[in-house]
């Protein structure tokens, strides 16, 4: 499954974003896809203030989608989820879900899409940036935090016109789901709900350091 989605990511988006830079004439790293050096300062609090925008645009989207549901009398599916075991899926799953995602979909959609839909204006291009990224997650739970992820990480290249602090984030956000999915594999459970509440704590004090920065 791990090794499809790679495939699947390399065709659908890698490709498409290789073809649209290697069209421009002044290359890849240019101002298009705002590729300015931040400051460590910068790119801390991009992270800070995009975790905590995503997972509150998450919490708030979720309430909102089971409120729906329920007036309809429908409830969120359940999702069956087959946890790696062994070290060697564990890498794969940090590769294809945290890493390569954090540079592929930044470049396809904050790279090309928001180059050129900027010249329409700043708002424009980070809402329609938004529900391009969000229409690259494909379900109801992902959702809210795919389109709260694009306008944070939209809005934080325009402000610090650079790509880089948002493909920090981007792979923060989707690392915190790989070893939150590590976590719920714990056999134990008494086990599994200490670490759980430990790494909680550690990860959004680290988050709050970050955004007081």
């Amino acid at each position: 499954s791990l090794l499809f989605n790679f495939s699947v990511m390399v065709l659908t988006v890698f490709c498409p974003v290789l073809f649209f830079f290697g069209r421009k004439r002044k290359g890849w790293f240019q101002q298009e896809v705002f590729f300015k050096k931040p400051s460590l300062t910068e790119t801390g609090t991009v992270v800070g203030y995009s975790v905590v925008f995503i997972y509150f645009c998450q919490f708030a989207g979720v309430l909102l989608i089971q409120m729906l549901l329920a007036l309809l009398g429908k409830t969120l599916p359940s999702e069956e989820v087959n946890y790696p075991t062994a070290f060697p899926q564990i890498v794969m799953l940090c590769i294809v879900v945290a890493l390569l995602p954090a540079l592929f979909e930044e470049l396809c959609v904050r790279g090309a899409v928001l180059s050129v839909l900027k010249r329409y204006g700043v708002g424009f291009a980070c809402v329609i940036s938004a529900l391009v990224f969000m229409m690259l997650h494909n379900t109801l739970v992902q959702l809210p935090l795919a389109f709260g992820a694009g306008l944070s990480f939209a809005f934080c290249i325009f402000k610090f016109r650079s790509i880089w602090p948002a493909m920090v984030s981007h792979f923060v956000v989707n690392l915190n789901s790989c070893i939150l999915c590590l976590i719920l594999s714990i056999p134990s459970e008494n086990l599994r709900g200490f670490v759980f509440l430990a790494y909680v704590f550690s990860f959004f004090s680290l988050i709050g350091a970050l955004l007081l920065m």
